[in-house]
């Protein structure tokens, strides 16, 4: 082989090298990553206190020296921190960390509405406990003074309703004729308790 043709041979081989040094120098360039940043935001960022973190959406990404070379970081390699749902906050930073880099988001944490009182029974007894008046005379009117009802909530909690209140209704009682055992219902907020009373002549 002439030495034309070595020599030839040994420039392609150094302009090879030269490209492929900087083929990689380029790629180790553009792939450096600077940062990472939140390309997406979690669907829930508001929360009720003492729930779980959910991650569902969150896209991180890393920002490489060309953006165009940007890439999403898989979540099982990101570190989360600062969530705390254990006491309500109204803006709590979320700090995501990959390597050296770190970025963050943040989050609400709301107080859980106390669960409405609901009405679940009654019961009806004479007032301050004492004996219901079960006897009355012809024409003589019921004796609601003495009348209270024990009312029931979901939560068990009981309250005292007096039968005078506005919103308690009593249906059956008709002091226009003698009656044994009339029943005599009393109503409140659609559930109620009956009595049986006689309209004696």
């Amino acid at each position: 082989m002439s030495r034309r043709k070595i020599a030839i041979i040994v420039v392609i081989a150094i302009v090879l090298l030269i490209a492929i040094v900087v083929v990689v120098a380029w790629y180790m360039f553009t792939q450096q990553t600077v940062a990472i940043y939140v390309d997406t935001l979690p669907v829930k960022t508001e929360y009720w206190v003492n729930e779980e973190f959910e991650s569902n959406g969150l896209v991180v990404k890393q920002l490489k020296r060309i953006q165009n070379f940007n890439c999403e970081i898989p979540y099982e390699q990101l570190e989360i921190t600062g969530f705390d749902s254990s006491v309500a906050c109204e803006e709590q930073t979320v700090t995501v960390t990959y390597g050296k880099f770190s970025t963050s988001f943040t989050v609400t944490i709301n107080e859980r509405p106390a669960p409405q009182k609901v009405v679940i029974g009654v019961k009806i007894q004479g007032k301050d406990g004492a004996e219901l008046k079960t006897d009355y005379q012809l024409f003589e009117m019921l004796d609601v003074e003495n009348i209270e009802l024990v009312v029931t909530y979901n939560d068990m909690s009981t309250e005292i309703i007096p039968a005078t209140h506005p919103d308690v209704k009593i249906e059956g009682y008709d002091w226009r004729e003698p009656a044994t055992n009339l029943e005599v219902r009393i109503i409140y907020q659609g559930f109620f308790d009956r009595m049986y009373v006689n309209i004696i002549m």
